[in-house]
This record gives C-alpha cells, structure tokens and sequence, in this order.
C-alpha cells in the first residue's frame, strides 16, 4: 500500500530531470534578462549565451523522450494541444484583466510569449510517423537544409510557430533518432568529457567575441534573414550555422557535468511544464504593474536588481503554487486507489 503512489508516477531519470531542471531556470533567467540587455552589456551577453543552448537543448530531450514514449502520438499531441489552447486562453484573459500593453485579441494562429513550444511539440510529435519510416541519414539532411534555407522565405512567421518549427525542427529528430546510452557513454566518459568541456567554453567565448555585433534574434529562430540583416540576407545563413554549432557544443558540454543525483535541480525537472507555461504570463504581468510604478530606487543598478528580484519572486510563488495544486491532485488520485483497493 505505500507503494500505491508510484502508480501515478513515471519511473524518474534524476539524470535528465536535472538537465530539464537547469533548463527551465536558463528559460526563466533569460526571460528576466531579456529586460534589460539594452542598459547592461554583461545581461546581453549572458541572456546570448542563454538564448544559445536552453530550447535547442530542451528541444533535443523532448525528441530523446518522445522516441522512448508508450501512449500513441495522437494521444500525446492531442494533450499538448489541449495544454496549448488553455493556457493561450487563460493567458490572454489574464493580460487584459490587467490591462498589460502585450494583451491582443484572442488567437490560436499566433502563439503568445513563450507558449510556442506546445504548438511546435504538437506537429513534432505527428510528424514521428514519418520519422519511424524514413532513415535518419536521409531525414536529418534534409530538415537541416529546411532550416538553414527557411529563413530566406519572409512569409515564414510566427503564424502556426512555422518559421521556429522548421528552425528547431532538427534538434528534435537529432534526439528521436539518438542512442540514448551510447550518447551518454561517450559524452560522460573520461575522454567524452576532456573534449565536450573545452569545446562548450570555447562556444561561450566564441559567443562573448561577437555577441555585440550577433542579433540576439538569430537564436529566437522566429525572424527571417532580411530581417535581421536587411542589406545582406545571407549572413543570416552563416549566422544560423553558427547559431547550430554553438548550441551542439554548449548542450554537449552541459550533458557532459550534470550530476545523476537526484537534488533540488531534479525536483525543478519533475515541474518543467508547470514553471514554463505559468512564468512567462506572470513575468508580464508584474513587468507592467513595475514599469507602471516607476523607479524604486534612485539608484539606477539598485532599481534594476529590486525589480528583478520582485518578478523572480513573483515567479517562484506563482510556480509553487500550481505546483503544489499539482501534487494535491495527484494525492487525491491516490487516496481514492487506496480506497478501491480497501473495499476489494
């Protein structure tokens, strides 16, 4: 009987629930840095460095699980679309209840914030049937080129999230088709590790030589090349190589540290879902009631750091608190299993 509550629970991988875990505080940081990076040279480069590895690595595990997956793709799909729908809903409720500048009218076409990925995992996770057919050494060519030759067609948008879909669109089927324990054998081997580490910091330093003259929009996959790059469209090209390299050799690095130990990072890791579809609506919320307000301190630095103090804080109760919803339901579940099986 006290091991009726694993029933409602997937066997954890600490390992990768801590990999998620740092990821989702890189997607929160960078969206608090995000505010700043035009007043503080150090937040731009940091919220770059940011930008460069947390969805692309996200994206890798989320093929990496959607392979080893047991329900059907239609039912997983279907899932991830009723999440979108709902928090799209609930999130554009939210900002004209408080009369935020970014509330618009209500539309499914053009994701808001950060909800994105719910769209873009709802036609990847359709898409795997395709992926089972058709050998990665055929498949990978061809999405990567998608990727790299997207960004010249200005009418790929935001709308349906097609132009981030077909940009990251390769580091999904790169996780599909990976082998998950060979992968892990060499990265996190002795000499998996003597080359991942260098190679990843040398990507941040390659990254700090050149953040101030590389849009931070070439790691959002989102904008066309014109636009980024009006009278040279093809630099947008080689900027997206770059983009994809830099991101390979900073989550390579990061796979290769990330302890298997089950801490604090892997309980973060159990609520990804949770913390990424609720901090990007309070983020905007407590953003606009702040800029409202004004200045807390005459102190420019010290104005900056209250503020960004102020919304963490917001983040975090708001987080804990669908969170903690979250386990009560899930102890309900139990309590009426117990109950079920008592009356058997």
């Amino acid at each position: 009987m006290a091991q009726l509550g694993y029933a409602f629970q997937k066997e954890r991988d600490h390992y990768w629930d801590n990999v998620k875990g740092f990821l989702i505080l890189s997607v929160v940081a960078g969206h608090l840095l995000g505010r700043y990076i035009n007043v503080y040279d150090t937040f731009s480069w940091t919220y770059d460095l940011v930008n460069n590895y947390h969805m692309p690595l996200f994206i890798f595990v989320s093929g990496l699980f959607a392979h080893k997956a047991r329900s059907s793709p239609e039912k997983r799909a279907g899932k991830m679309l009723l999440y979108y729908v709902i928090i799209q809903t609930v999130n554009c409720a939210v900002l004209h209840l408080f009369d935020c500048s970014t509330a618009v009218r209500l539309t499914y076409a053009v994701p808001g914030y950060t909800f994105w990925y719910l769209l873009f995992m709802v036609f990847c996770i359709m898409l795997t049937h395709a992926m089972d057919k058709v050998p990665p050494k055929i498949w990978m060519p061809v999405v990567l080129a998608v990727a790299l030759l997207s960004g010249f067609d200005n009418s790929v948008t935001s709308t349906w999230t097609a132009a981030r879909f077909f940009c990251f669109l390769p580091f999904f089927s790169l996780g599909y088709y990976a082998d998950e324990q060979k992968m892990l054998q060499r990265i996190r081997s002795r000499e998996g590790r003597m080359v991942c580490i260098p190679l990843a910091i040398a990507a941040c330093v390659f990254l700090f030589m050149i953040h101030q003259s590389f849009p931070a929009e070439n790691f959002f996959g989102s904008t066309a090349y014109a636009v980024i790059y009006p009278e040279q469209p093809f630099y947008g090209l080689t900027s997206r190589m770059l983009f994809f390299v830099t991101a390979a050799l900073a989550s390579l690095g990061i796979m290769a540290v990330m302890p298997k130990k089950r801490g604090l990072l892997s309980f973060i890791g159990e609520n990804t879902l949770q913390i990424y579809l609720v901090h990007g609506m309070v983020l905007e919320v407590v953003w606009e009631q702040l800029l409202a307000h004004g200045a807390l301190s005459s102190n420019a630095k010290l104005d900056t750091i209250y503020k960004e103090l102020i919304m963490l804080a917001a983040i975090a109760a708001a987080c804990a608190a669908v969170i903690a919803v979250k386990y009560m339901i899930r102890r309900i579940r139990v309590r009426r299993a117990e109950r079920r099986l008592r009356s058997e």
